[in-house]
């Protein structure tokens, strides 16, 4: 914004240019605000002033072009001359004044020369004495006129031409206006000491300012000019080398950030939040310049990230990467973070607190392990998987170093500690044996283990997975042999194992435990019934049925009746006969509820003989039935219901 005409130079502002002066955000804002504006005033065709209606006190505001055509502002919320959204607005409010040709009311200067006062330059003097007693009898008229502003650069010069003693009668004045003048005096002073003990006095000061209005429940604007002007005198001694200072007031603030970010409105929060991890990047940055040990420093910032519940802190990855960390810092991260682990592990705590705790420390470790290089990554990874059962990175690792003997033996030190209680973590530990073994190629020792899952739970499908692969490898008959001793006998068959070289199974890497809730019992009759009908081997089912009707097992009638059902079509006569056998019993134990399992078996009876077509047998068996069963009265009236 070069221009030497105040409205030509309105006129031509483009919002390009208010947004490069002001900043994308303030100037947006400035535009929402400018109907806030109260008693807007032009200043000598060269600037203008006026008050600003905010939620809290009234600002002050003033824009001035100079002769170089840069705009100065000064308002009273933020007291350093940088642009903010007031004096956006103020400057906005006069474009379009001076764009709809309107003119706006003269501020009265009473006569004094605003060159000279704000623009002037120690070459404008011929010697110190021109700074006579008649210019000092103007300051007090000019520093009340704007004592809401910051003075200009020009101001520093004419102060140059001043003597020191003069200088310092003047500071003394000022300071004796008002208490708060002088503790900024004093703040200052300790802050340009490079004394640690005067300078972390100064910097508690200036936390407890912000404490006080957020206590006190002072307007937001109030507060964010506190954080502004927080961030900005951390960066200012960062830069003078004062970080190991810096670092304490980011703790300090860190740990009142539920205090500052309260605020119930959503907008105000999210501006607060981003205000204050404006103020923790410096004291990150800071951190990375500290005179603490690099190891420290990295645990330092990995502590912050896992309390950082706001997400206030930048992408960690860009940070770290600001430390350049060695493998030396992050394997003393790497240790600290073990240890975080451990204390945590030891208070036994639950819930979804210590559980995201837990994940950001694994998180952290694994990140701190591989940083560190192989052999403590390595370490580290051991740790998560013994503390947390998790082995499933520690065997990728190991996978990915080709270390295939390893992954082994890492599986199942996890499985002899997962296993006594077996968990879906635990089975997945397992699975991953068998696709190490088919990774390797050695498909007998993955079908052996699959074998081991069937020992632990047999059903039909694991059965028929099973035929599959052994058919492949062409060791089925064995395989078969022994499983059908397992549903016999429920022990594992040493002689499937023994038989390795003809045609029999390697001893599996891992042998799974008996399993503790298994209540069907062995001879396991429904899957040895049912693994004969699937196999075609008629003359095994009916055998196996008939053992489990002469030892009288539990689930008998409901194992005849599948079988029957599995029979019918292939071989209806036998189908016919267990049914009718099942009938027979039930009814001889001459009870309501033994009447009626006779009921639905005579219902199953009645169902096989329509579909054979041969329904005139049905109604000779059911008149039989009635015939011989008379005189229970009860069964007659299942038996009659069958006639609907």
């Amino acid at each position: 914004m070069q221009s030497y005409d105040w409205t030509e130079g309105l006129k031509k502002l483009s919002w390009e240019e208010m947004v490069k002066w002001a900043g994308e955000k303030k100037a947006g804002k400035a535009r929402k605000i400018m109907s806030l504006l109260r008693d807007v005033m032009t200043v000598e065709n060269r600037g203008a002033v006026a008050i600003v209606l905010t939620q809290g006190e009234p600002h002050g505001v003033s824009i001035v072009m100079a002769p170089t055509g840069d705009i100065l502002t000064m308002c009273t919320c933020s007291p350093r001359g940088v642009p903010c959204e007031h004096a956006a607005a103020l400057l906005w409010t006069c474009r379009e004044a001076a764009l709809e040709g309107r003119s706006l009311p003269q501020l009265d200067i009473q006569g004094l020369d605003m060159d000279k006062l704000l623009f002037s330059s120690p070459d404008d003097y011929e010697d110190e004495d021109e700074w006579n007693d008649e210019a000092e009898d103007d300051v007090p008229g000019v520093y009340h006129e704007l004592e809401k502003f910051e003075p200009p650069a020009s101001f520093a010069n004419s102060l140059k031409k001043m003597k020191k003693q003069e200088i310092i009668d003047l500071v003394v004045k000022v300071a004796s206006l008002d208490e708060d003048i002088y503790e900024d005096f004093v703040d200052h002073m300790n802050l340009a000491s490079g004394n640690p003990a005067r300078i972390e006095k100064a910097l508690d000061r200036e936390l407890d300012k912000l404490m006080y209005l957020l206590e006190d429940l002072w307007e937001p604007d109030d507060v964010a000019r506190e954080l502004i002007s927080l961030r900005e005198l951390m960066e200012k001694l960062v830069e003078s080398g004062q970080a190991d200072a810096v670092v304490d007031l980011g703790m300090q603030l860190w740990e009142r950030v539920p205090e500052i970010v309260y605020f119930e409105d959503d907008n105000q929060r999210d501006y607060f939040r981003l205000l204050t991890a404006d103020c923790m990047e410096v004291a990150v940055k800071a951190c990375i310049q500290s005179s603490m040990p690099s190891g420290e420093k990295l645990v330092w910032i990995i502590n912050r990230y896992l309390e950082d519940a706001l997400c206030l802190l930048d992408e960690e990855e860009y940070v770290l990467e600001k430390g350049d960390f060695t493998r030396k810092d992050w394997g003393y991260a790497a240790n600290a973070l073990k240890e975080m682990l451990k204390a945590l592990i030891s208070k036994n705590e639950k819930g979804f607190v210590r559980e995201h705790k837990e994940a950001m420390l694994l998180k952290w470790l694994e990140i701190s392990g591989y940083k560190a290089g192989k052999g403590i990554f390595e370490k580290a990874l051991e740790y998560i998987a013994q503390a947390t059962g998790n082995y499933s990175h520690l065997i990728a690792f190991h996978k990915s170093t080709g270390n295939s003997e390893k992954a082994v033996n890492c599986i199942v030190a996890g499985l002899k500690k997962l296993m006594k209680t077996p968990n879906p973590a635990a089975w997945s530990l397992f699975n991953s044996l068998a696709a190490i073994a088919e990774e390797q190629g050695d498909e007998l020792q993955a079908l052996a283990l699959v074998v081991e899952k069937f020992y632990f739970r047999p059903a039909l499908d694991g059965y028929e997975f099973i035929r599959g692969m052994a058919e492949e490898l062409n060791v089925w008959p064995s395989v078969q042999k022994g499983l059908l001793e397992y549903l016999d006998t429920g022990k594992r068959p040493q002689s499937l194992y023994e038989e390795n070289k003809d045609g029999g199974l390697p001893q599996p890497w891992f042998v799974l435990p008996k399993n503790k809730n298994w209540k069907a019992g062995f001879p396991y009759y429904s899957l040895l019934i049912n693994t004969a009908v699937q196999e075609n081997r008629i003359d095994d089912a009916i055998r196996e049925y008939r053992r489990c009707q002469k030892e009288k097992k539990g689930g008998c009638a409901e194992i005849g009746a599948s079988l029957a059902e599995s029979l019918t079509k292939s071989h209806p006569e036998l189908a016919i006969e267990i049914i009718q056998g099942q009938i027979t019993e039930y009814i001889e134990q001459k009870s309501s509820q033994a009447y009626q399992k006779a009921g639905e078996f005579l219902l199953m009876l009645k169902k096989t003989y329509g579909d054979l077509g041969r329904k005139k047998e049905w109604l000779a068996y059911h008149q039989q039935l009635i015939k011989e069963y008379r005189s229970r009265h009860k069964m007659v009236r299942v038996l009659r219901k069958l006639e609907r």
